[in-house]
């Protein structure tokens, strides 16, 4: 990388923060970028150091629209004629931007529609404003494009709360699998004064400067569960069933999964034992399905939502386990507000234990108060997420034992003015 910094050096020099980028050699890199740092330039400046190189590439740059993906590119094609002046390069604009120079390709992708980025291959991958792209688009269309590769990926974004982009980022500070990521912060660059970051500080809340341009990953406004609670009650330790045991039983509406959580212990410690979503099946099935749990488990209750056509699915599940105490509960605003109050009561004590499940981390990260119209507050998942494992989870959850308070013995023989002795206060 020195050499090549020292060839281009007429036309591009990088700063402090981009070297550091540019000279790591990681498998994954995952960069969280105030703005104006330089990310477009550092990006671009790693794609012409593969292409300066011997062997064949595919580099592929994708964004969450078309038209983020194209700046990137146009700033590579620019900085190409810039520095290899002597070389022709062939660009086709259509149906996507493409330049092709020997032996190598790059190619400008869109996140937008996941399925046109399936079957393809490619040795190195940059995601430009990762945070934006959806987490199942990296996970189910990017990274097999680098299987039969063993290719590069570099994840470059601002941060967006402590969504999947956050999690890469803390990968990389563990250094997790070979990961490697770094917080770059806007004051990194020489060329942005400081008197535009003090006069953008006076502009903007503290919490969109410190996310904007300190590159802090902050949950966002409104989010229940925080993800510093959430993460401190997350264990890699086989979790030990402790009773009373209680499932909590979500059923499925419209395009919702059916979800059944088991929950074991007391409020004040609690453990999550298993999680299950149906999906896609009759009643009757799920009734089965559930019942099969509750033989594995014996809890000593289940608690069913019943709001609708729970009601009817509830009755059957009871009538199906005769000897099991089934619960149903109807979904009203405030008692769904005591439930969610509850589990994120737990949550923040850091009463409940629980293995890493990506699912129920998803919901929770999504979930959200909001406030309607009429100033009411509304609990529930962002649109495009579900919340069925919080809410069996929750529900569970609220039924398990209250701490209760004891007698302490805290001195000898007490004596009061009318003869009566007492050894004990309560507490």
């Amino acid at each position: 990388m020195d050499r090549f910094l020292e060839k281009i050096a007429p036309v591009w020099i990088p700063h402090d923060g981009q070297r550091r980028f540019l000279e790591n050699e990681s498998k994954v890199k995952v960069l969280a970028c105030g703005r104006r740092w330089g990310k477009t330039d550092a990006c671009a400046i790693s794609l012409l150091k593969v292409m300066a190189g011997n062997e064949k590439s595919r580099q592929v740059i994708i964004a969450p629209t078309q038209a983020q993906a194209a700046m990137l590119f146009d700033r590579c094609l620019e900085l190409a004629q810039q520095c290899f002046e002597e070389e022709k390069f062939k660009v086709r604009r259509t149906p996507f931007p493409t330049l092709t120079w020997g032996n190598h390709k790059i190619s400008a992708r869109s996140a937008f529609r996941p399925s046109s980025l399936r079957g393809m291959e490619a040795t190195h991958v940059i995601i430009d404003e990762a945070a934006y792209v959806a987490e199942e688009v990296i996970y189910e269309a990017v990274m097999p494009m680098l299987a039969s590769s063993g290719g590069d990926m570099v994840l470059i974004s601002t941060p967006r709360g402590k969504n999947h982009f956050w999690k890469f980022y803390s990968d990389g500070q563990a250094g997790r699998d070979g990961m490697w990521s770094f917080k770059a912060p806007t004051h990194e660059s020489p060329r942005i004064a400081k008197d535009f970051l003090a006069w953008q500080r006076e502009l903007i809340s503290e919490r969109a400067y410190q996310v904007e341009y300190e590159a802090e990953f902050v949950d966002p406004v409104g989010q229940i569960f925080a993800t510093e609670d959430i993460e401190k009650c997350i264990t890699s330790l086989k979790i030990e069933a402790s009773r009373p045991l209680i499932i909590g039983v979500d059923w499925a509406r419209y395009g919702d999964r059916t979800a059944v959580v088991i929950v074991g212990g007391a409020r004040h410690e609690a453990q999550i034992l298993e999680m299950n979503l149906i999906q896609g099946t009759s009643w009757h099935i799920q009734v089965e399905k559930i019942k099969e749990i509750i033989a594995k488990w014996r809890p000593d209750r289940v608690v069913c939502d019943s709001t609708g056509v729970g009601d009817a699915v509830t009755e059957n599940l009871r009538l199906a386990c005769p000897g099991t105490f089934i619960e149903p509960c109807v979904f009203t605003a405030p008692f769904k507000r005591d439930i969610i109050d509850n589990l994120a009561w737990m949550f923040q004590r850091q009463a409940i234990t629980m293995p890493r499940n990506q699912e129920f981390l998803r919901e929770l990260s999504h979930f959200m108060a909001t406030t309607n119209s009429r100033g009411h507050t509304l609990l529930g998942a962002k649109s495009g997420y579900h919340d069925d494992l919080i809410c069996a989870t929750a529900l569970a959850a609220f039924r398990l034992p209250r701490h209760e308070t004891s007698l302490i013995k805290i001195g000898g023989v007490r004596e009061f003015s009318n003869g009566a002795k007492n050894n004990y206060e309560h507490i």
